[in-house]
């Protein structure tokens, strides 16, 4: 197994696959999560105007909920800028 620096730069398993996520609140956000964590393109579709309805829930700071910042952080870590 490499080191973190090794692991952030090596592509993922499914490095070149293009994934369109429509899901809402928590298992479709996941997936779309874990697929880019694995070196997908994710590409989230939302509804207009309100977006996923996990971005108003529970803890809000800086206009979006706790767990939506986690899951976007996630996503931001596994495009190719990132890697």
């Amino acid at each position: 197994m490499g080191t973190a620096a090794q692991t952030a730069v090596s592509p993922g398993a499914l490095n070149g696959v293009r994934v369109v996520e429509m899901g809402q609140l928590i298992a479709g956000p996941f997936a779309g999560k874990m697929l880019g964590e694995f070196g997908a393109d994710v590409i989230k579709i939302e509804p207009p105007g309100s977006g996923d309805p996990l971005r108003g829930w529970r803890l809000i700071k800086d206009g979006t909920s706790v767990a939506s910042a986690i899951a976007e952080q996630a996503l931001d870590r596994a495009r190719p800028a990132h890697r």
